[in-house]
Parts: C-alpha cells; structure tokens; sequence
C-alpha cells in the first residue's frame, strides 16, 4: 500500500505559482521597533510615501534613523510627503528639519499616525502615544494592497486640500 500511496502523491501535479498571495498584518510595539520598519519601508522606495502624523511624533522620529532614510529615498527617485499638524506656526522649524520632500499642513483626521506607500505597505496607528514609556506605542503594518490603496487615497486628498507651509506662513 505504500507504493500506491508513493505512485499516488508523484501523480498529482504541483505548480507553486498556483494559489493566492495572502496579505500579511503584524502588530509591532515598541517606538524603535515602529520607526524602525518606517525607515526600511522609506530607504526602500522608489516612488512616493505619505506621512501623516502628529509635530510631536514628527520631532521623536527627527531622533531616529528615519531623516537618514529619507536621503536615502530621495537619492533613489523617491519622494517623502509629509502631512502635518502644526498648532503652533512657531513649530513649524521641526517640520523643516525633517528634509521631507515636501511638507504640508493640514487638519489629521486623528492624532494617530499613517505611512504609507501604494500598493506596496502600510504602517498605521490610532494614536502618537504621549506617554514616555516608548514600549506601550504600537502600530499595524500590513501588505493587504486594499487596505494600503484605501490609506493611500486617504492621504492623497488630505494632500490636495493641505496647505504648502509656504501659503500657511503667508498673513
């Protein structure tokens, strides 16, 4: 019976491009660990990311790799669009600092924050946690390119109703 069962399984034809790509979503905690996978998801592009998120988040990721990633990005063709709310245009220097592409000013549906880049990933969090504990920050990062392209639209709007800070500082 074993032979059967050998001659059986040699029998069926296996193709490995055959089947669906499954979307992966993780959850990752720990402020290091999030801007972390913005970096490599920034030095990776080659076409545009959206950022939008809070001026303080902004000024925590200005401390980490990221400003780095971003030459990186832009070195290769790539653009970092930033997305921010500024209460205090006296702020705005942090902003500048952070060598996006271009940056614009807008109301952010929510304190949390989206990066995004179409059809490739997503790393989202409700809230740009306040508290110094880094470790209780966490994000989702996913690949479900339905989910990416819908953030991505999202942000694509928010960017043509944002203001240049150029117009923003203007009286």
């Amino acid at each position: 019976s074993s032979k059967a069962i050998i001659e059986k399984i040699t029998s069926i034809r296996y193709c490995p491009n055959q089947g669906t790509n499954i979307p992966t979503l993780r959850i990752v905690q720990g402020r290091a660990n999030i801007y972390s996978d913005i970096g490599q998801m920034i030095e990776n592009c080659f076409e545009t990311v959206f950022i939008a998120t809070t001026l303080e988040d902004i000024s925590k990721m200005y401390h980490s790799m990221i400003p780095e990633k971003i030459k990186i990005c832009k070195k290769k063709g790539g653009k970092v669009m930033l997305l921010v709310e500024i209460d205090d245009i006296k702020m705005i220097s942090f902003g500048k600092r952070f060598n996006a592409t271009e940056i614009r000013m807008c109301k952010l549906p929510s304190k949390g924050r989206i990066v995004v880049q179409k059809d490739k990933q997503m790393i989202m969090s409700d809230s740009t946690q306040t508290s110094s504990n880094s470790e209780v920050n966490f994000s989702i990062s996913t690949d479900a390119k339905d989910m990416i392209n819908n953030i991505d639209s999202l942000c694509r709007l928010l960017w043509k109703s944002a203001k240049p800070l150029e117009i923003a500082l203007s009286p």
